[in-house]
Parts: structure tokens; sequence; C-alpha cells
């Protein structure tokens, strides 16, 4: 397949590209890491100034996209560190808010039963590493929780989109959680969290 143009590229070496043939708004996600290339879900494809932006989604049957960040102690977890477990991997839009929080604590109140059942649990926000660490001692969170401050990884996996508040639209982070085989595979996606009772909600 040839490819006519570079949308975006970033620090895991991924790119985001068009083909030649592109009738409408295709987009590929080429990974030089793993050698993947990954046709995504596009629901936004846009023109601005400062060049071309899409929405993307992850859809079932995609491997987990490549990423690496450092959690609330400092830690460099990778994607790479998941393959063997099933994954959790949830999205919130900021520590230490209302649902967030309430989001958080029900993982955190079931996490023995995720790690009977094999699972890995990683929360990812573009909150910074110290909001991270602070989110974490108040709570007394036993997973990690991922700094994205550049939301790299938040769109990678189409955890990026537009929001309304009071009728104002704006593009933020969207509270989505994806879960993942022992291979890395996605097999659901609940994009309508119930933050009170979530981790209800992924192990049913």
């Amino acid at each position: 397949m040839q490819f006519s143009k570079v949308l975006q590229s970033d620090k895991y070496n991924d790119f985001y590209v068009i083909p030649v043939s592109c009738r409408r708004a295709e987009v590929y996600r080429v990974s030089l890491h793993s050698c993947l290339v990954q046709k995504l879900q596009i629901y936004k494809f846009y023109v601005t100034l400062s060049g071309i932006n899409f929405f993307a989604m992850l859809e079932k049957g995609n491997p987990m996209p490549d990423f690496s960040a450092q959690d609330q102690n400092g830690n460099i977890i990778s994607s790479r560190d998941l393959i063997g477990k099933k994954t959790v991997v949830y999205f919130y839009p900021k520590a230490n808010t209302p649902g967030c929080t309430a989001e958080a604590c029900s993982l955190r109140d079931n996490y023995e039963k995720f790690l009977a059942l094999g699972y890995n649990v990683i929360g990812i926000s573009k909150d910074s590493v110290k909001a991270q660490k602070n989110f974490s001692d108040k709570y007394t969170l036993p997973f990690p929780l991922l700094s994205d401050t550049d939301a790299l990884i938040i769109k990678a996996f189409g955890a990026w989109g537009e929001k309304k508040l009071y009728g104002k639209v704006y593009e933020g982070i969207l509270r989505k959680t994806f879960i993942f085989d022992e291979k890395g595979i996605l097999v659901d996606v609940i994009d309508k969290v119930n933050t009170k009772n979530h981790a209800e909600q992924i192990l049913g």
C-alpha cells in the first residue's frame, strides 16, 4: 500500500497516514516498533491552519497501541509489559474530581478480584506525575496511573474527542475503558461508564 501524506508522528515512532487511493477519510497507523499497519476507525476528519486532524477509535479485534509512560511513582510502563495478562486500560478526564474519584475507588475496592482473574489495571489521564501521585496517595490506589500530558496515548486509543459542557463544544478526554486479552487484542470497550459501579461493569 502506498501512502500519500504523513499526518502526524509521535514519540513512539508511530505515523498516521492516508493512502494514495483514499477517496474518503481513511487513516492508517504505522508502528515502526512493532511493524504493524493498522486501519483506524475515523469518526471526524478535518483541516485546520496547523494541519490535518482526526478523531480515531479502536475497534474490537485491534491490537493495543504501543505506548510508554511514567506512572505515579516514576516507573516507566509500556504496552509490551502488559502482554501475557488480560488488561483493563481506563481513561479519565482529571484526577481528584468527583467522577474520577468514584471510578478509581470502585476499581480499588475490587482490585483483588481483578488480580484473581488475571487482570492488569491501568489508569491514564493528562495529569502530571505529581498530580497522579497525590491522587493515588489520597485514595490508596493500588494500580498504576499513567501521566500522558501531551495526550498521545489518549488519542492513539481514541479516548479524545468532542465534549459538551453548558452548551459549549470543546475537545477533551472521553471517559472510556478498554479491555484487552492476554495477547493484547481488544475484546471490549465501555464508553458509558458508571463511575460508582465501574468494577461491576467490567467484571459483570
